[in-house]
C-alpha cells in the first residue's frame, strides 16, 4: 500500500510532523500566552535579569507572529 503526500513536505515522516505541530498549534498558544503572563509577573521584581526581560520580549513578538499581529 502507497501512502501519498503533498506539500513542501521533503518525506512522509516530515509531513506527519508537521501535520502534528499544526494540530498542536492552539494548546501551543494558550501555553504560551500563560507562561508569559507568569513571566511577566516575575520579571516586575527589581532582581531579576535582562536576559529574561529579553526573553519576555521575544516571547510577544512569537505569539504576535502566531496571531498574525507581526
Amino acid at each position: 500500500m502507497a501512502e501519498v503526500f503533498s506539500g513542501a513536505a521533503s518525506s512522509l515522516a516530515e509531513a506527519d510532523a508537521n501535520e502534528r505541530l499544526i494540530a498542536a498549534a492552539p494548546d501551543l498558544l494558550h501555553a504560551c500566552r500563560e507562561l508569559l503572563e507568569a513571566v511577566e509577573e516575575l520579571s516586575r521584581d527589581p532582581h531579576m535579569g535582562d536576559s529574561l526581560r529579553e526573553g519576555i520580549e521575544r516571547g510577544r513578538s512569537a505569539i504576535a507572529k502566531a496571531e498574525g499581529a507581526a
